[in-house]
């Protein structure tokens, strides 16, 4: 309970207690309600699309969240040695042999904004396998300006050093510039190729 307490209820690469919350929530959805996603009958008060900061609020049934909570923290103390672990040390971004700590989770078991999904790996950490692929900022005006970024990366070729170069841009929620004119373009060519 003192870690969910002191979480920040985001998926954070740095946040302590979505781990639990995770755990948590798998197993109440598993194990207590049947494996359906957060049914209306869970809450003591039912999902409102007309009262979204309101609703839904509380857990129908207190004495079976407990037992599902008192599961989730042996599973994880278990699992990983201790509550206290970030999201990012749980869940990583990885291109290749690069694996960064990660943000975001599943959209319809969290309800988050950025959808990062991920699988179990030999290693222990799961790894994203789809999520958001190119993110971009674009300012509309006399001249357009724009920031992105392509999160894992412009190449699937292993020698390719753009496989893994937006990566670090993306897990620290960074935007390289988009380049739109032509002499931006030819001032940033790494190789010009002629073709006749």
């Amino acid at each position: 309970m003192q870690v969910l307490e002191a979480w920040d209820r985001s998926f954070e690469a740095d946040s302590v207690g979505a781990v639990v919350f995770a755990f948590w929530a798998m197993n109440y959805e598993a194990d207590i309600l049947g494996g359906k996603r957060f049914p209306e009958e869970a809450f003591a008060l039912a999902p409102d699309p007309t009262r979204p900061f309101e609703t839904p609020m509380g857990l129908a049934d207190p004495g079976k969240a407990v037992e599902a909570l008192e599961f989730a923290a042996r599973a994880v103390k278990q699992s990983f040695g201790s509550l206290q672990m970030p999201w990012g040390t749980f869940y990583n971004f990885r291109v290749g042999e690069l694996s960064l700590p990660a943000f975001g989770a599943p959209p319809e078991a969290f309800g988050l904004f950025t959808p990062n999904f991920a699988a179990p790996t030999p290693e222990g950490p799961l790894a994203t396998v789809a999520g958001d692929s190119w993110v971009a900022v674009i300012e509309f005006g006399d001249t357009i300006t724009a920031r992105a970024v392509l999160a894992y990366g412009n190449s699937t070729q292993a020698a390719s050093p753009h496989m893994t170069d937006q990566l670090p841009l993306y897990a620290n929620k960074q935007y390289r510039p988009v380049w739109l004119s032509r002499e931006e373009v030819e001032a940033n060519l790494e190789m010009r190729e002629l073709l006749r």
